[in-house]
């Protein structure tokens, strides 16, 4: 049952019209008619998200913020420790995937949890300086993405952390499994980048990093993927 319900929901992933002037108009029609399996199908497709939130050090009183932040499943990740931040913002463009959002945030009591509806260019900075800033799965569906990784940048205090997994194109893949992984993302108005991991390198201190793959069903097919995280510098340096 549970293979059933992975491959209609990415059936209605394929072929759900993701047409929008906007990104924030494409995202939600990209989702409007599968949000309900959104989160049954992820944990199999989008795997490492545990690992980063488990990962990320959370400083009590401190600000967090996560750009593309889906369902906000991602956030029970981090269980109790959640309640010792001053503030979450989750910044979602898609509207059927805020409502779901909402819910769980309602349902579970997260008084300081913050929905906004917007994206990781439209956010206003002006909150002061985060403590982390979250990607999951979000970098590569924005386009231009280095904007939006300049934008997390700017949101981070210095010596704040920033968590980011996501599919990209490694070389340590043959080349007919990347061309048919980014072709597949594609489908998904998803972008794989072999610039995001030495951007992600150049800008910030490495302190956790790990390449993988997820096995499809199609023999010799993998989407390779990264978690990665890094701490922004206390000085600025020039690039």
């Amino acid at each position: 049952m549970h293979f059933v319900n992975t491959f209609t929901g990415i059936c209605k992933y394929c072929v759900t019209p993701k047409n929008g002037l906007t990104h924030a108009q494409r995202m939600d029609a990209l989702y409007r008619d599968r949000a309900g399996d959104f989160d049954a199908t992820r944990d199999r497709f989008q795997p490492g998200r545990k690992e980063l939130f488990e990962m990320l050090p959370i400083r009590e009183g401190g600000v967090w913020v996560d750009l593309g932040a889906g369902t906000a499943a991602n956030f029970e990740f981090l269980g109790d420790r959640l309640s010792t931040l001053a503030k979450v913002y989750l910044i979602e463009p898609a509207a059927s995937l805020r409502a779901i959002a909402y819910e769980r945030i309602t349902r579970l009591g997260w008084r300081n949890a913050e929905l906004i509806d917007g994206d990781a260019l439209s956010f206003d900075s002006a909150i002061g300086a985060a403590d982390v800033v979250t990607m999951s799965y979000s970098l590569a569906m924005i386009v231009p993405w280095l904007a939006a990784l300049e934008q997390a940048e700017r949101l981070l205090r210095p010596g704040g952390v920033i968590g980011v997994v996501e599919y990209h194109a490694s070389s340590k893949h043959s080349w007919l499994t990347r061309r048919l992984s980014i072709w597949c993302h594609q489908l998904w108005e998803v972008f794989p980048d072999p610039e995001h991991l030495p951007c992600l390198h150049t800008r910030f201190a490495v302190q956790h990093f790990r390449e993988s793959a997820i096995p499809t069903l199609i023999p010799g097919l993998q989407f390779p993927y990264f978690v990665f995280i890094g701490t922004k510098p206390l000085e600025e340096q020039s690039r």
